[in-house]
């Protein structure tokens, strides 16, 4: 019984003890989003990110091997939501068009709804070396070609090859959101509808397997 009492009372303080590296996480993550967009990334400094917050400089070495380690979660976080979104918006279609246009407005709107992450990503992209290298893309990349392997089982999309299909919808995605949140106001159902009519009409035209 008394076991049971000191299990009991240590449950709040173990709880609180993850509240508080979940907020401290947190802060680290949005201190160094604000400070990587406004110096660079090659400008800042542990120092300047921990500066910028209430924690000691010791408390960053708990979360973060380095910066490195942290720009890695902010660019891991914010493909995480977005692909996360645009899955579950594609696996709701039932035809081809609902298909290409689903995927693509999930992520358009996903974008305009944090600009600020996609900026951060966009300004750095020759720090993060390759996309290829966030394991949280390598995951998104992985899913899609299931979800176009299975558009072609439901006779969907030509019997043509998944990689490239799939290298050609982020392709098209990434390139024209460049555009997109550089325009004000921001019209991400523009993007979406253009983007998915020019996938859909270059569909037809691929060359089979």
């Amino acid at each position: 019984m008394h076991t049971q009492r000191l299990a009991a009372r240590g449950e709040p303080c173990q709880g609180k003890r993850e509240l508080t590296k979940l907020r401290n996480r947190e802060t680290l993550i949005a201190a160094a989003t604000d400070i990587f967009l406004e110096k660079g990334f090659d400008a800042t400094t542990v120092r300047d990110i921990v500066n910028a917050t209430d924690l000691a400089l010791g408390t960053f070495y708990n979360y973060f091997a380095d910066k490195e380690a942290l720009f890695a979660a902010i660019v891991d976080e914010h493909i995480g939501r977005v692909a996360e979104s645009v899955r579950e918006f594609r696996r709701k279609a039932t035809n081809q068009a609902e298909f290409v246009r689903f995927g693509y407005e999930a992520y358009f709107r996903g974008l305009a709804a944090n600009p600020v992450s996609f900026e951060l990503v966009r300004r750095h992209e020759t720090s993060i070396g390759s996309l290829n290298r966030i394991p949280m893309f390598c995951l998104a990349m992985e899913h899609l070609v299931e979800d176009i392997d299975d558009a072609k089982a439901r006779g969907w999309l030509p019997e043509a090859d998944s990689e490239y299909i799939a290298a050609a919808f982020v392709g098209v995605g990434h390139e024209i959101s460049r555009v997109m949140v550089s325009r004000r106001p921001l019209d991400p159902d523009y993007a979406a509808r253009f983007a998915a009519a020019l996938f859909h009409a270059g569909l037809c035209e691929l060359p089979r397997n």
